[in-house]
């Protein structure tokens, strides 16, 4: 006895696999025409032949263009003009005030008391708006402490081009390609109570 469930119906059809891709590419078909119907109209020729009039669309080029305002446009150049050329000003500025022999005295004198010693020297001091350099700097102290003099090679620093709008300048670490530090025993002035 035969199962029920093995039995063909009516209802359901059988077929291969390429049938099936034919009947999906059918419905495919019939989903672009039925868009392309909807888009145009659909005529039948004196032969028989079908064709879809397809209404014409409208050129872009001839829709009406954007119009910038001429004033506006030169207001935008000159803006940036202005920008570039504070931007010029400011660089130039800051070279030149700060690459002196003025700001070098004072720089020095600044490193002479930030590290307690009696002198400092920098040679080709270099100041640029983000970083400055020299090429070399050498200190002193005196007799009274530890420290006899110190020497720098090529010490550069990175700074902040904030800084120069305040008195101290900001920044990370100050470096140096190399340098030496002499030691003393510092010699002992002391005046006896007696």
């Amino acid at each position: 006895m035969e199962s029920d469930t093995k039995k063909p119906t009516e209802d359901h059809e059988h077929y291969s696999i390429d049938e099936m891709m034919d009947r999906l590419k059918q419905k495919d078909r019939e989903k672009v025409t039925q868009k392309r119907i909807k888009e145009g109209e659909l005529i039948t020729r004196a032969d028989g032949s079908q064709v879809i009039r397809v209404r014409k669309r409208k050129r872009r080029s001839k829709q009406t263009p954007i119009v910038i305002n001429p004033n506006f446009r030169w207001a935008i150049i000159g803006s940036l003009a202005g920008f570039v050329l504070t931007a010029i000003l400011i660089t130039v500025y800051i070279i030149v005030k700060y690459n002196g022999a003025t700001f070098k005295e004072s720089t020095e004198l600044a490193v002479s008391s930030l590290v307690g010693a009696q002198s400092a020297k920098l040679s080709e001091l270099r100041v640029t708006p983000i970083s400055a350099g020299a090429a070399k700097a050498e200190i002193q102290w005196g007799d009274q402490t530890f420290y006899h003099s110190a020497q720098f090679q090529g010490v550069r620093a990175d700074i902040r081009a904030t800084s120069f709008l305040s008195r101290y300048w900001v920044g990370e670490e100050v470096l140096a390609d190399r340098g030496t530090v002499r030691l003393q025993i510092p010699s002992a002035k002391r005046t006896q109570s007696g």
